[in-house]
């Protein structure tokens, strides 16, 4: 990571590929927050755009740092990338489909300053598609892993300020620099993009640290419907069916993984209902869903077994939560769950 010249609160890494829809509501949203902006910055790194989004940037933005990368590296490698060029105590990884509420990195950093035994934060996000009941009213909700294993969305309205988490979401979470400077890179490349920030946030917490979900910190984020979208659903089930066993695997013992295997499999197949849409549509991404998974855990293995098996052990002696912690964490629900 770079060396800081200057003090500064937080690093905004942005990482862009065909975004040039997007980038300028997110940089606009970024760059008029209600901290002063010498104590952040802000860094896009381009993972080879051929849609103007560079251009846009460099003509409109000259106060941002671009990155340029001069092929596609995936989410992954990019936010590693831009973390690299980071000066900030607590770097930011964010979507480039995303708004933030203007106080919102003033909220992030109050929520990850009051407490050392923080390690990262994530917002709460408003998506279009997301109402419950059909209400009218835009509603925040934060992401947690549930104990079926996968993402679920909870209603953020009426809870507290820090809301305790296993998981932390890419398109708008921050981490404290201290521990990625012992961790690095803060992404494995392994995963291209999904399940790389659920292996980021499991890292985080089973090295003894906390996570927590910021009620006041909001971002609107255009994040589509995969059931609405056939095929960025098949593309990125794909995608989650492998990584999340990857996520998973890398971070538990050998005999809490296989604990949780049976769990996470009938999970696949329950993912489909966290989305609206018709019964047919549900039972088909269920079902797909339940067989990629099926299919990529032998990979899992392979990766971190035999091929990549070093990297998991790595990880494993840096953790510090005993064995079934993880585990118990896992199955206890989100409106339960308690940091000791």
């Amino acid at each position: 990571m770079a060396e800081k010249d200057h003090p500064l609160w937080a690093s905004i890494i942005i990482p862009m590929y065909n975004a040039g829809d997007y980038i300028a509501g997110c940089l606009e949203s970024v760059l008029h927050q209600t901290i002063p902006p010498a104590e952040y910055e802000v860094i896009v790194v381009d993972d080879a755009s051929t849609d103007g989004g560079v251009q846009l940037v460099q003509q409109w933005y000259p106060s941002v740092r671009l990155v340029q990368s001069p092929e596609n590296l995936g989410y992954a490698r990019a936010c590693n990338l831009g973390a690299e060029e980071a000066k900030g105590e607590w770097v930011v990884f964010l979507n480039a489909d995303t708004r933030l509420a203007p106080d919102w990195l003033e909220q992030m950093l109050s929520a990850a300053e009051s407490d050392a035994g923080i390690g990262a934060v994530q917002s709460v996000q408003i998506y279009p598609w997301r109402r419950p009941n059909g209400a009218a009213e835009e509603v925040p909700y934060y992401l947690d892993l549930c104990p079926w294993g996968f993402t679920r969305y909870y209603p953020a309205a009426g809870a507290s300020q820090l809301i305790p988490t296993l998981f932390l979401s890419g398109a708008g979470c921050m981490v404290r620099r201290t521990w990625l400077e012992q961790n690095w890179p803060p992404f494995d490349s392994l995963y291209r993009m999904y399940g790389d920030d659920r292996d980021l946030a499991l890292r985080i917490i089973i090295q003894g640290y906390r996570i927590y979900a910021v009620s006041a910190a909001r971002l609107w984020h255009d994040h589509p419907n995969p059931l609405s979208h056939p095929l960025v659903g098949l593309r990125k089930g794909n995608l989650a069916a492998r990584n999340g066993w990857l996520a998973y695997f890398k971070n538990m013992y050998l005999l809490e993984f296989l604990l949780y295997a049976p769990v996470l499999l009938a999970g696949s197949f329950l993912r489909a209902w966290e989305f609206p849409g018709a019964l047919w549509r549900r039972l088909a991404a269920g079902l797909g869903y339940f067989l990629l998974t099926l299919i990529y855990l032998p990979r899992a293995f392979w990766f971190y077994l035999v091929r990549h098996a070093d990297v998991r052990r790595q990880n494993l002696r840096r953790r510090t939560r005993p064995a079934g912690w993880l585990l118990k964490q896992l199955c206890t629900p989100a409106a339960q769950r308690k940091w000791g």
